[in-house]
């Protein structure tokens, strides 16, 4: 019967008198006369349940409840290594049937030689095929501002910036778990070399124009403060003026007092000087 096997058991579990087996008994709970069809995916695992047990008792004797729990173990060992290879064969299927296999299918095409590696004359070559690699290009953009010109002109979107990024190690090769690192995290955040440079601009021009308005209120600041250095100095100036005015006019009035006062004296002397000579008359 084609795919079947022949396995002999026993059409009942009869065990000798004994509560024990020796080689022979076991052998004979192993093997009997009568043979039925078994499933050879299963006549597999009953052969090696069969060596596990003869592994097992060796040549002591076997009790049956020892065979009996020892075959539970055994079988609950299978079923759980059965049930890890197939999580592992799943999660294996997963990983490789999504983006990582169009990772992989991409890194292949890089890989022109096959070497499991991509150097960047490969990473060159293959890039002119593409008109926009994540924002990446060796054929120049169409469509952009002038600012892009000079971004271009420095390599920052050509294949030497595209191979220092993914050759993480610098090795000077990119391996897969390099591509796949970058590019599947590019892939997951929508990176874009272009856009990320378009953003840094804008970023920049941002930044410029902080700084002119900062540099505008500084200037304000400090033409605010010269002013108000200038009136305060116009204001002492003034006060020290006023006091020196107010100096000077109580000086003259001084003066004038004391004038006024000598030309009283000199008037009253004069006086009196013709009130004697009168006198002596």
């Amino acid at each position: 019967m084609p795919n079947e096997a022949m396995l002999s058991t026993r059409d009942s579990w009869a065990y000798p008198a004994a509560n024990t087996l020796d080689e022979g008994g076991l052998r004979n709970v192993l093997f009997s006369r009568e043979q039925i069809y078994v499933s050879s995916k299963y006549s597999l695992v009953m052969k090696e349940w069969q060596k596990a047990v003869y592994r097992h008792a060796g040549s002591s004797s076997l009790g049956k409840v020892q065979l009996i729990k020892f075959s539970r173990d055994w079988f609950q060992t299978q079923v759980q290594d059965l049930k890890e290879r197939l999580e592992r064969e799943e999660a294996w299927r997963k990983e490789w049937t999504g983006r990582k296999l169009m990772v992989k299918e991409l890194f292949d095409r890089f890989d022109q030689n096959g070497n499991g590696v991509v150097t960047f004359d490969e990473l060159s070559c293959v890039l002119a095929e593409f008109p926009h690699f994540f924002g990446f290009s060796v054929n120049g953009f169409e469509h952009v501002g002038e600012w892009i010109k000079e971004e271009v002109d420095q390599g920052r979107l050509g294949a030497e910036a595209l191979f220092e990024k993914l050759d993480k190690d610098g090795s000077g090769d990119v391996t897969f778990e390099e591509f796949w690192e970058v590019v599947g995290e590019w892939m997951d955040s929508g990176f874009d070399a272009l856009e990320e440079l378009k953003q840094k601009r804008k970023e920049r021009l941002r930044e410029m124009e902080l700084l002119k308005a900062e540099r505008k209120a500084k200037e304000e600041r400090e033409r605010v403060e010269a002013e108000a250095r200038a009136r305060a100095a116009q204001e002492a100036a003034d006060a020290a003026r006023r006091r020196r005015e107010e100096a000077e006019a109580a000086a003259a009035a001084s003066k004038k007092r004391e004038q006024e006062a000598a030309d009283e004296a000199k008037r009253k002397a004069e006086e009196r000087a013709r009130m004697m000579a009168a006198v002596k008359q």
